[in-house]
């Protein structure tokens, strides 16, 4: 019989089978031959093994079956057909496993996260930033972050456009202050504010990293942009590193 390379968890589970420990009353228990098929095809689609296999065994440890399991990954198999980066939506999936989100509204949080990452690699790539590289993998994953977040591609776009051609851990920096600013109640004006600065700035990135506690300790999220920028750079806004150093 010739076939492909099986998972680890499907392996252990025919074995399993063909020892007599599965309920003599079942001819395929746990949908094996279903999972078995589920997960090459995926692998087939440029998933890989060890996501794929890390999936099924949370899946089968959270009783989710196999009818219930295709349509969450489908999402992470049309980002690999589609050449997107998978990591996204990988992340979003793990996260509902862990949090025991159900079946339906995961394969649903999925598929947004994959349509944000299409939105999210478009941007990175009009910014400059080469398909497939590993620049343009973290660029596009913080962008679907902000996406998520409540920031539009018309509020991202300039964004990136501003920073097109830095070190993409620069602008991953840039791009993840004005998610955490939003997630933490900040206006998108004054998010967009900050992510300009830190450009405008020349900031480096681990500069930026401690920006969030620097607003957090000086600053409100009703604060004005003005009032903002103040508790960051200072009244006269000259050095930028006045504040964050």
């Amino acid at each position: 019989m010739n076939t492909k390379r099986m998972t680890g968890v499907a392996i252990l589970i025919v074995a399993g089978w063909a020892a007599g420990s599965a309920p003599a009353q079942t001819t395929n228990p746990a949908g094996v031959g279903d999972w078995i098929s589920l997960i090459r095809e995926a692998e087939g689609d440029g998933v890989p093994a060890a996501w794929t296999e890390s999936f099924q065994k949370r899946c089968m440890a959270s009783a989710i079956t196999v009818l219930q399991a295709a349509p969450i990954l489908a999402p992470v198999r049309q980002a690999a057909r589609q050449g997107l980066p998978q990591k996204p939506i990988q992340d979003k999936v793990d996260e509902g496993l862990a949090k025991n989100v159900k079946p339906e509204a995961l394969a649903s949080a999925a598929q947004t996260r994959l349509e944000r990452t299409g939105q999210a690699a478009a941007l990175a790539s009009r910014a400059g930033y080469t398909k497939d590289s590993e620049g343009c993998n973290r660029v596009t994953l913080a962008t679907a972050l902000a996406l998520d977040a409540g920031l539009s591609k018309a509020e991202l776009k300039p964004i990136l456009d501003r920073g097109g051609g830095r070190r993409a851990g620069i602008i991953e920096s840039v791009l993840g202050t004005g998610e955490a600013l939003v997630r933490a109640g900040y206006r998108i004006e004054a998010a967009q504010a900050v992510m300009r600065d830190c450009l405008d700035h020349d900031l480096r990135r681990s500069e930026i990293l401690r920006l969030i506690r620097v607003i957090e300790q000086n600053s409100h999220p009703t604060s004005s942009i003005p009032e903002l920028r103040r508790a960051l750079w200072g009244d006269t806004d000259v050095n930028a590193g006045a504040k964050v150093d």
